[in-house]
């Protein structure tokens, strides 16, 4: 653990005050260094399978969370944020959007009507964001005057390096997007794509959004409506993100048809939806499938381990792989 002095904090405090106090963000914090972190799937040789990380020092950190501590107070304090987001926020997590989920598409089986569900992609959500866009829908919220003048300070002139294999590019100016790595990154995605299930969200229609991944239920009398109000909503989606400088991944855009019995059908297919298998039955077979065979991959994995290294060790390779999959 990092351990500051109290001369150290006073002077932090002194310094983070200031510059909140004159609207401005440190010119010298927004040259950043950026490495480029494999997916873990694709090729390897392909930029679009790596996530940028921008690797940033202590105190901007500590400035930032002051800033996102704040912002964040602001937002729920008021509510501001749309009941539909469910992701980076206290006591709402991925559990709570699949169940929300599941429980609206049960209810509209129970009811005897027809029930879809949509899962959007949105390509590189998170570094295509427009910063006069986010900055407009800060002033909509009511971030004015001294604070507006931060956060566009903190967003404007940025400039990023990006180091591979140990070797440095030259700083380039940063024009759009949100810092992957950073605190504040997270919440300024949230609050710019705040208004997007507003565009779908009626009787018929509900969006579930966890930071960037977006889920919408359907429900109709018949299917013949129920595919004329998934069209429409996913135009609504489209133009939203034209407006918003965000693009939709239409080859990764999926459709699951629900039934309240076990017919067969073209979309008889389980789906994944933010680690949990949807099933067209809303059963839990193939979630179930899926987390024993990653199970046994970790078991065979500690069997091997077990010859060659030391009980912490075993002990990491359980919490970090068969743990969380048994706590689901």
């Amino acid at each position: 653990m990092l351990l500051f002095s109290n001369r150290q904090l006073f002077t932090l405090a002194y310094v983070i005050n200031s510059c909140i106090e004159a609207g401005v963000f440190p010119s010298v914090l927004k040259h950043v260094k950026v490495i480029p972190v494999y997916k873990k799937k694709g090729s390897k040789h392909s930029y679009e399978h790596y996530r940028p990380i921008s690797i940033i020092s202590i105190f901007y950190k500590v400035f930032e969370i002051v800033l996102n501590r704040q912002l964040v107070l602001y937002f729920e304090k008021n509510n501001l944020f749309s009941t539909c987001q469910f992701g980076y926020r206290a006591g709402h997590g991925t559990i709570d959007a699949v169940l929300s989920f599941i429980q609206r598409c049960s209810d509209g089986l129970e009811k005897g009507l027809s029930i879809a569900g949509r899962l959007y992609d949105l390509t590189k959500a998170f570094n295509t964001v427009s910063h006069s866009i986010l900055l407009n829908k800060l002033s909509f919220y009511g971030i004015l005057d001294l604070s507006a003048n931060l956060l566009a300070s903190y967003l404007r002139e940025r400039y990023q390096s990006v180091q591979l294999d140990g070797i440095m590019s030259s700083f380039k100016l940063v024009e759009h997007g949100v810092p992957q790595g950073s605190v504040l990154g997270p919440i300024f995605f949230i609050i710019y794509i705040n208004d997007l299930p507003s565009v779908v969200k009626d009787g018929p229609s509900h969006p579930y959004l966890f930071a960037d991944d977006l889920a919408l239920s359907v429900t109709g009398s018949s299917d013949q409506s129920l595919k004329i109000k998934l069209d429409h909503c996913s135009n609504a989606i489209q133009d939203w993100c034209n407006a918003n400088s965000l693009s939709l991944n239409d080859d990764k855009t999926i459709e699951i048809m629900f039934t309240s019995n076990c017919r067969k059908s073209e979309h008889a297919v389980a789906v994944k939806f933010l680690g949990i298998m949807l099933e067209p039955t809303l059963g839990w077979e193939s979630h179930i499938d899926s987390d024993v065979k990653s199970m046994s991959k970790g078991i065979f994995m500690l069997r091997v381990l077990n010859m060659c290294v030391s009980q912490y060790v075993l002990s990491t390779v359980y919490y970090g792989h068969i743990r969380g999959l048994s706590r689901k």
